[in-house]
């Protein structure tokens, strides 16, 4: 159950979807955004954190965007400087449709109770059933929140595919300089997969770029 955390149990019930799922996605890019928010609510979206844990912690933990905090759901979806130019715009946009609805419930909420909000917006209600109106409501919010997750995964990706183009850009297996600014990890070995990946190994840990 554990990667079932962010999903909110009362909504699930015998034979019916999910209120999150009952809306059609408005285009093939929409129903995108839908299967990846939905890694999100079953816990299936892989962070740095994840791939630390899995390990061991023979992987650092370290955001391979910012480089200055553990890569956490928290820290990607709230406080990543790295991901803020693309995620505040939406980010005011989703406050603003949960005001409409909530006021003031959003600035009363803690960081935590902002994430599992974010991921899985039935828990603004404290009810097991909603209405029709009600579900409509959270469709809104809920649009806006897709836009979020989609936006942050998009930009870390590309972020990722920089740090790759740079590493293979230079003709030495070790480079000297960070391949991502802003990394105080120092040197970085780089070494190639046979798969075409590469594996950056830093004093703190390695991770797969």
């Amino acid at each position: 159950m554990k990667t079932l955390q962010n999903l909110n149990m009362n909504m699930v019930k015998p034979r019916k979807p999910h209120p999150l799922l009952q809306q059609q996605a408005v285009s093939t890019y929409d129903a995108n955004r839908q299967l990846l928010k939905l890694k999100f609510m079953c816990g299936k979206y892989i962070l740095q954190s994840d791939r630390a844990s899995f390990s061991k912690n023979k992987v650092d933990d370290t955001c391979r965007v910012c480089y200055k905090s553990p890569e956490t759901l928290q820290h990607m979806v709230l406080e990543c400087s790295g991901l803020s130019a693309v995620r505040d715009p939406i980010l005011r946009d989703i406050e603003s449709e949960i005001e409409k609805s909530f006021p003031c419930l959003w600035q009363s909420y803690t960081q935590d109770q902002k994430v599992t909000a974010l991921i899985e917006c039935t828990v603004l209600y404290k009810k097991h059933k909603l209405s029709k109106v009600e579900c409509q409501r959270l469709h809104k919010i809920d649009f806006q929140c897709r836009r979020l997750f989609f936006t942050l995964h998009t930009k870390r990706f590309k972020i990722f595919e920089l740090s790759k183009g740079a590493a293979s850009a230079r003709p030495l297996n070790t480079i000297s300089k960070s391949v991502c600014s802003g990394n105080s990890a120092g040197n970085l070995l780089i070494t190639k997969e046979p798969d075409g990946c590469y594996n950056s190994v830093d004093p703190l840990g390695s991770s797969r770029l």
